[in-house]
């Protein structure tokens, strides 16, 4: 009698199908409560309209990650948004109508990560450039030293100009002066 009433249940449609059903919305619901974190990202132009872009969640290898499913917080430019991504990708919620900066985090707090980039505004849409922010720290230190050797440039300049003025017999700093007056007279 066990035997029919197990024949009868296990082998029903009705039966396999509440248990197919419940497993699916089970496995279904494991997948979406199990986030996936944002290993990395990149910023890429949309299809469909000019004036916005797309983040594109990348896993460890530099490739997309379509697991990455759900709402995350990214903070960009000081600014908190909630993203919604389908599929590893989410749409940027503001239009960009000139080119602009976007300094961009996310993940937690003890790792985020943080990217820059520069969107270029074209005619026919917004180009997104990825700037290193090796750059940011390499630029600045050039700049400063390049001051510091100009500076040292124009007095090492200054010496060699007045020691040739001191040294030689022929020509002195009045009658250099008298003959570039008289040449911008002359040429203009």
């Amino acid at each position: 009698m066990p035997e029919v009433i197990y024949h009868k249940i296990f082998r029903s449609k009705a039966f396999l199908k509440f248990i197919f059903s419940f497993l699916f919305v089970f496995l279904d619901l494991g997948l979406c409560l199990a986030r996936v974190p944002i290993h990395d990202f990149k910023l890429s132009p949309s299809l469909f309209e000019n004036n916005s872009i797309h983040i594109k969640a990348l896993n460890e290898s530099g490739d997309e990650d379509i697991l990455v499913n759900g709402r995350y917080t990214f903070s960009v430019n000081g600014f908190e948004k909630r993203l919604l991504f389908l599929g590893g990708s989410a749409e940027y919620p503001d239009n960009l109508t000139s080119s602009t900066f976007l300094y961009m985090k996310c993940g937690p707090v003890d790792r985020p990560v943080s990217r820059l980039f520069y969107v270029y505004r074209t005619a026919t849409g917004l180009s997104p450039f990825k700037i290193s922010l090796f750059w940011l720290l390499v630029v600045p230190v050039i700049l400063i030293l390049g001051s510091f050797v100009f500076k040292r440039l124009i007095i090492l300049a200054f010496i060699v100009i007045l020691l040739f003025f001191l040294l030689n017999k022929g020509l002195s700093v009045s009658s250099y002066l008298s003959a570039v007056k008289d040449w911008i007279h002359l040429h203009i």
